[in-house]
């Protein structure tokens, strides 16, 4: 015969095996989505990060006397700290007010304006790129979500003083 004692200690023990089973089923989605928050995040750091770098290497590119070699130290300088250091590419694209742009029959633009060349009021973009898998850990591979093989890119356009 039951007791009232061991038909409460009974429920405690099904209320803890309950507890136990929902919390297996609930904890792999909480880990993935904790570690999807995480990888994100570090994702928009680093995109903030290559962005202020592109927006120091336009200002730097907007001077009279600005080279590639000047403006891509400028992004290195600020991307330093960064743990993709080195592993950044500096695109500068130069684009004369006056003059078309002439795409060739591969794509390509023709004869483009090198940045020591480039005049007074000529629109001048520096782009950075950064590979996705550089700047933030690819945690979520192991489920299927994989960030490799992009890139973290950003453009800054002025015009050249």
């Amino acid at each position: 015969m039951m007791t009232p004692r061991k038909m409460k200690s009974m429920q405690r023990r099904r209320r803890g095996m309950t507890l136990s089973i929902e919390l297996v089923m609930i904890l792999p989605i909480l880990t993935i989505l904790t570690v999807g928050i995480i990888e994100f995040s570090v994702i928009m750091l680093s995109s903030q990060a290559i962005s202020t770098a592109s927006h120091l290497g336009t200002r730097e590119a907007a001077l009279p006397n600005a080279t590639y070699d000047t403006v891509a130290d400028a992004v290195s300088d600020a991307l330093r700290t960064k743990i993709w250091e080195g592993e950044h590419e500096v695109i500068i694209f130069v684009t004369d007010p006056n003059t078309m742009v002439t795409l060739e029959d591969d794509g390509t633009v023709g004869a483009p304006i090198q940045l020591e060349d480039a005049n007074t009021g000529d629109q001048i973009s520096v782009t950075v790129n950064v590979p996705t898998d550089q700047a933030a850990p690819d945690i979520l591979a192991i489920i299927g979500l994989s960030t490799n093989g992009s890139e973290i890119t950003t453009t800054f356009v002025t015009r050249r003083e």
